[in-house]
């Protein structure tokens, strides 16, 4: 089950969809509400099961871009296969050799491209074409926490944070970064705040609650190994 619009199919909207529906199935679990859980839930599963089947390059490693009818877009897209994986809606043997191939196509020195090669159809100067989003990569960052690659994680969380120090909006995350890591100063992101806070928080910090309210809170670090003393201190 996916969404498909005139015979195209993106991984990026499949990706958030398939997202809506788990948060949905927890959301009503934590209310009580069984049988509307449990239908989001199965149709989290045929969601992910066709993107997995569909999508997935095994030749490759990576999740391709989109499909239209009979005809498959093979781009790396940054910000879809980052979204796919931080919700865990593929295996961990994919997930690594996602990661993987994403730090060899989509890395640059100032973060993870959102696509990659560019789109030939749209010009260079397109808002989503061969430039870094600074908050679509705390998605990836997140996804590195999650599937065992703290270093990576925490290299593409400082890079996003360090937008916030630009001249432009100091203290807001930056649109997006040429390839040379140049901000156009066009546009800050003021929600991207809660894109690096929860990276922080529940990725790096590892402070999860485990009951409903924050009655019941873990604290489980995931730091960079060559972290041999930190103090983490939440405001």
């Amino acid at each position: 089950m996916m969404l498909t619009t005139q015979g195209a199919t993106t991984l990026a909207a499949n990706s958030m969809f398939a997202s809506m529906l788990t948060y949905s199935a927890r959301i009503e679990k934590e209310l009580g509400n069984t049988q509307a859980a449990e239908r989001y839930e199965a149709l989290y599963q045929r969601t992910v099961n066709a993107l997995n089947t569909v999508f997935w390059n095994s030749g490759k490693g990576y999740f391709k871009n989109m499909a239209f009818w009979d005809a498959v877009s093979e781009r790396s897209a940054q910000p879809a296969q980052s979204m796919l994986l931080k919700i865990g809606a593929t295996d961990a043997d994919r997930s690594r050799q996602t990661l993987d191939y994403l730090k060899t196509h989509n890395w640059i020195d100032c973060g993870s491209l959102t696509i990659t090669p560019r789109m030939n159809h749209v010009p260079l100067s397109n808002d989503q074409n061969m430039k870094v989003w600074p908050w679509w990569n705390l998605w990836e960052a997140e996804a590195r926490f999650r599937w065992d690659d703290p270093q990576g994680g925490y290299q593409l969380l400082s890079l996003a944070a360090s937008t916030v120090r630009d001249e432009h909006y100091p203290g807001l995350i930056e649109e997006d970064l040429d390839m040379n890591g140049n901000t156009y100063g066009g546009n800050a992101f003021p929600t991207a705040a809660g894109n690096l806070l929860e990276v922080v928080v529940k990725d790096l910090f590892g402070i999860q609650a485990v009951k409903p309210g924050w009655t019941v809170a873990q604290v489980v670090p995931n730091v960079p190994a060559q972290w041999k003393k930190y103090r983490c201190r939440v405001p």
